[in-house]
């Protein structure tokens, strides 16, 4: 009777699983098409628009010059609620915490195989609702929690490689699981996966098959009441729950994209989830009433501004047309959305010396600043206020 019952069992979930591999894609990723606000790019571009169309002020940050606080390749940077800043230096394996004027204040973690240190920092977070520092470290396939002094709290153990993840709420973390790895098709699961401060998975969704070997952009986003994920080389702003990703805005190239998009099922993608080969967003930010990112489309780079409210457009452009018309004329990609409506740039110091070299008109003060950033060892931050 026991050989019977076991075999039954064995049965009834070899079933359960074949149905679950033959669910079609599109159950997985439900897209209302009618709550989506689509807006087409190239109706909204705009030439040649100036930093005093988009920026009430403009200021600089000389970071701290003495050795420790050096860096080579700010891959990431972090503004917390106190606006302090968190760089993680990809070159240097390090994090490093700055405050508001620029001065130096710690590292945060170690490199190493030590309970408390990562071996390789791949993603860090901000966790403003217990103010820590999260480190990804997908060597060790966890996520490492430090406080912002630097001192180590706890792992969170995840069991898979990340591409990213952010803090959903004070409990909750969601992370982007990346399949690459997985010669086996079957082994490929949902890739949203919400996680507690255990490790235990919650909740899974947003299954994508599809696989995206050259793809470098899997953007999160929290606020603090909201959570957003753009998928890899999508034009789809996704707001992020415990049980679903909701279409917020579609960014479109095109009257329709083409159907020879499919998973490796050969099942046809949703028209909001396709890969959309070299055009993704790289970079995305909001405050009460603005949705703003960074987006590259063909190789180039555009800065766009959304009205939260209404969802449409009022600034699209190309990077290299944005004319710097404020203080210090230094112009630069945004490489960081920062708290509550400010845009950061990080500039070397010889940007500064090539200003001085161009011999631009500037006013007494303003050749001062320029002068002292020249001269300056570390990098410049670049603070840019929104109107």
């Amino acid at each position: 009777m026991k050989r019977l019952l076991f075999i039954f069992v064995c049965l009834l979930s070899i079933t359960f699983n074949a149905c679950q591999e033959a669910t079609p894609y599109s159950e997985y990723v439900t897209i209302n098409e009618d709550k989506v606000i689509p807006f087409n790019l190239e109706d909204n571009i705009t030439t040649q628009p100036k930093y005093s169309d988009i920026y009430k002020d403009v200021s600089y940050i000389l970071l701290d010059n003495r050795d420790e606080a050096l860096f080579s390749d700010a891959c990431s940077l972090l503004f917390t609620d106190q606006e302090e800043l968190i760089v993680l230096d990809r070159i240097g394996n390090k994090i490093l915490r700055f405050d508001a004027n620029g001065l130096f204040l710690n590292t945060i973690g170690i490199r190493g195989r030590a309970e408390n240190e990562y071996l390789e920092a791949r993603n860090i977070c901000y966790d403003e609702y217990n103010r820590w520092v999260l480190i990804n470290d997908n060597y060790k396939q966890c996520i490492l929690c430090y406080t912002l002094n630097g001192e180590y709290v706890k792992k969170i153990p995840i069991g898979h490689y990340i591409n990213g993840f952010c803090v959903l709420d004070k409990n909750y973390l969601v992370c982007y699981v990346d399949y690459w790895h997985e010669k086996n098709n079957s082994a490929r699961k949902n890739n949203l996966t919400v996680i507690d401060h255990k490790g235990n998975v919650v909740n899974t969704y947003f299954r994508n098959k599809k696989d995206f070997e050259s793809s470098d952009a899997y953007v999160f986003l929290s606020d603090g009441q909201d959570a957003f994920f753009f998928p890899p080389q999508s034009t789809t702003l996704f707001r992020l729950q415990m049980d679903e990703a909701i279409p917020y805005c579609f960014m479109q190239y095109e009257p329709h994209i083409d159907a020879i998009h499919q998973d490796s099922d050969k099942i046809s993608l949703p028209l909001y989830t396709v890969n959309c080969r070299n055009n993704y967003i790289c970079q995305i930010g909001l405050n009460e009433e603005i949705l703003w990112g960074s987006l590259r489309k063909e190789g180039r780079y555009y800065d766009f501004f959304v009205n939260r409210k209404k969802g449409q457009p009022f600034l699209f452009f190309q990077r290299k047309d944005l004319v710097n018309d404020m203080l210090g004329k230094v112009s630069k990609q945004i490489v960081c959305h920062g708290y509550k409506g400010s845009h950061y740039n990080l500039l070397y110091p010889e940007n500064f010396q090539e200003v001085l070299d161009t011999r631009l008109l500037v006013s007494t003060d303003e050749n001062k600043l320029i002068e002292r950033c020249a001269k300056n060892k570390n990098y410049i931050i670049q603070k840019c206020n929104l109107k």
